[in-house]
Parts: C-alpha cells; sequence; structure tokens
C-alpha cells in the first residue's frame, strides 16, 4: 500500500512538473516569437497576483510578479498532476472507471480554459485565448502520454472492457 501511495505521489509530481513546464516553454517561445522577452507572459499574469485586477498588459518584466506567477502555476500543476495520476491509478483497478476519468479530465480541462480567459480579458492583447488553449492541451497530451508510459497495461485493460 505504501509502495502505491509512493508511486501516486511520484508520477503525480512529475506529471505536475511536465505540465507547468510544457505551458511556461510554450509561452517563453511565443514571446521570443513575438519580439517580445521571454518572461513578459509570466510577469504580465503575475501583475495580476500581486496588484489589482485591471492592470495594464504593458507591464514591466519584474521578478516578483514572475515568481509570484510560477508559484500559482506550479502548485496548479501540481494538483492537476496528482487528480490525473489518481485517476489512471483508479482506472487501473477499475478499467471501467477510464470513462468517468475521461470526462473529469475533459471538465478540468474546459474549465480551466475558461477561468483563465475569463480573467485574461484585461490583457488579451498579451495573452490570446488561443493560446492558452494551445498550451494547456500540449501540456495536457503530454502528461497524460507519461501516465499512459508509467502504465502500459492500461490502454490494454481499457480496450478489454466489453
Amino acid at each position: 500500500m505504501k509502495r502505491d501511495r509512493a508511486r501516486l505521489f511520484t508520477e503525480a509530481f512529475i506529471a505536475g512538473v511536465i505540465g507547468y513546464a510544457v505551458v511556461a516553454l510554450f509561452f517563453v517561445i511565443l514571446n521570443l516569437l513575438t519580439g517580445r522577452h521571454p518572461l513578459y507572459t509570466a510577469a504580465v499574469l503575475g501583475q495580476g497576483i500581486v496588484s489589482a485586477p485591471g492592470g495594464s498588459s504593458d507591464s514591466v518584466v519584474a521578478f516578483g510578479p514572475i515568481v509570484a506567477y510560477n508559484a500559482v502555476h506550479l502548485i496548479v500543476f501540481l494538483v492537476i498532476g496528482l487528480i490525473a495520476a489518481w485517476l489512471v491509478f483508479a482506472t487501473e483497478k477499475v478499467p471501467q472507471f477510464w470513462f468517468v476519468g475521461f470526462l473529469i479530465f475533459i471538465t478540468a480541462l474546459m474549465a480551466s480554459i475558461a477561468v483563465v480567459v475569463t480573467y485574461s480579458v484585461p490583457i488579451s492583447d498579451a495573452l490570446p485565448w488561443w493560446s492558452i488553449v494551445a498550451a494547456n492541451v500540449v501540456a495536457a497530451f503530454l502528461m497524460g502520454a507519461y501516465l499512459v508510459k508509467a502504465h502500459p497495461k492500461l490502454l490494454g485493460q481499457i480496450g478489454d472492457i466489453h
């Protein structure tokens, strides 16, 4: 039992870090392609954490907001990684659970995108909606790919359901 719990938390941590890193790298690359500072998006989003909402998207790239945003961003992805890893472990024990897990996953992905898009309206010129969707879809796919690779029998078990 302890071994399963340790494996769950290890996989959750790795999946969360993968999601965090993918989104961060996505926006670093997007910022560089648009001629902005690599940490511009983190600075703009972090400004919303450390100051009143409705601020300008023309914020200066400052250390405090970048750290604040990245801390929140990492924590959110670690929680998402924990939920995703738990869903995989539950599906491994009860293969029919895959459908519930899939619905929870899709609902959570859409809800997170909706929340970010809603709260990013004041900075939509710095953070277009399509970039949020693209970054989250790529992160979700790679997190899922890692978890499937960590559980090679899972897809076979799901495929054997009649």
